[in-house]
């Protein structure tokens, strides 16, 4: 199932990878929710970048948490110069980062960058 589902040219790339586990734990939720198969490759290909940037990190002891998640969506996107194909949408990243961590155990991601202070405010209350 997982290489039916998934684009021969990622499919290396999550086999050879040390979180296979998670894509293909990602992949079934995805699909077992009734995605749509060009959702599950966008969202898939947000979730290798994420990969991808962790391993490269400086700091190769990062783990999969929301603030590294965080970090990825607010920091590492904006100014990303990374080599094609990799998805660069921040909407789309914490979309599919969202229900990684979902299919972690992991809570909801908290958005850090507003469109309205005033209705964060608001909403903290």
């Amino acid at each position: 199932m997982f290489e039916l589902l998934v684009k021969k040219s990622h499919v290396s790339c999550f086999e050879n990878s040390r979180f296979k586990n998670l894509f293909e734990d990602y992949l079934s939720y995805l699909t077992s929710r009734g995605y749509a198969d060009n959702t599950v490759q966008i969202y898939l290909g947000n979730v290798r970048h994420f990969v991808n940037w962790l391993g490269s990190n400086k700091d190769t002891k990062l783990q999969i948490t929301k603030e590294v998640v965080n970090e990825f969506i607010c920091k590492h996107l904006p100014t990303c110069t990374c080599l094609s194909p990799n998805a660069r949408y921040v909407i789309k990243a914490r979309s599919a980062l969202k229900l990684m961590l979902k299919t972690l155990g992991i809570n909801k991601i908290h958005r850090t960058i507003s469109a309205n202070p005033y209705i964060d405010t608001v909403i903290k209350k």
